[in-house]
């Protein structure tokens, strides 16, 4: 994983993070995102998971297997990803009323 180190650095500041707003968004500290990207230390698999959806790559780009960044997803701030992280837990009910409540802000916007 001797790409990684350079992988996540390169993603990391294409994203205008600093190594401590990387760690607040990951719940961990800024001494292990160091760790990472100074090749110390190695992510676990749900890490390098949870990096890839972060910066929006695939987990072969960050291990260095492909050489083109192609997006997986559409871009998404990490706000963005949060909500739907969250909406993932909900059920059909609660669904249905927040999707109705975002109509609501929507439609009054116009």
């Amino acid at each position: 994983m001797s790409d990684f180190k350079n992988k996540l650095k390169e993603c990391r500041k294409t994203k205008k993070l600093t190594l401590i707003d990387l760690a607040e968004q990951l719940k961990t500290s800024h001494a292990t995102i160091n760790r990472y990207e100074l090749g110390v230390n190695e992510p676990s698999l749900d890490r390098l998971i949870e990096l890839a959806r972060l910066f929006n790559v695939s987990t072969d780009y960050l291990l260095g297997v492909e050489h083109e960044q192609e997006k997986v997803a559409p871009e998404y701030t990490p706000e963005q990803l949060q909500v739907v992280e969250l909406v993932k837990k909900l059920t059909s009910k609660e669904l249905e009323k927040v999707y109705n409540y975002l109509l609501g802000i929507i439609d009054a916007r116009t």
